[in-house]
């Protein structure tokens, strides 16, 4: 009786082990597939963590990090952003093809650049820190 008590603990301890080497596995495989993409804006767990809001709680436009000059956001739709530029007063002014926009309030001129596309299916743009202003 205890020989097939110790014998099953072993069991599913190696079985808990084999588990954990194989989530450690695929989680060291994806970020090497996406380590340009995860750590090129910095913190990688918060670009992952606002695909998870704009999957799960169909947020449409997360904003996930800044630096000195720039906000940058995420967002699965193109609309999106102009839409949220809009409700600070700035409007489309010209298309400058895929790569920019530039946008325009009383004088004063912003250019948008979507960055880059995360993974095929999200869009990350870069606007100045003097939009709200």
């Amino acid at each position: 009786m205890v020989n097939s008590s110790v014998g099953k603990s072993k069991f599913i301890k190696k079985v808990i082990l084999f588990c954990l080497i194989l989530l450690i596995s695929f989680g060291l495989l994806f970020s090497y597939l996406n380590h340009i993409q995860l750590f090129s804006y910095g913190n990688p767990f918060s670009l992952m963590t606002s695909i998870i809001k704009i999957e799960t709680l169909k947020d449409d436009l997360v904003k996930f990090s800044e630096d000195e000059d720039s906000h940058y956001f995420i967002s699965k739709d193109s609309n999106e952003i102009e839409y949220y530029i809009n409700s600070y007063g700035w409007q489309l002014h010209r298309q400058k093809g895929y790569s920019a926009a530039i946008y325009k309030r009383n004088e004063e001129e912003m250019i948008v650049t979507p960055s880059s596309i995360w993974n095929f299916k999200y869009l990350v743009y870069d606007i100045p820190k003097n939009y709200k202003d």
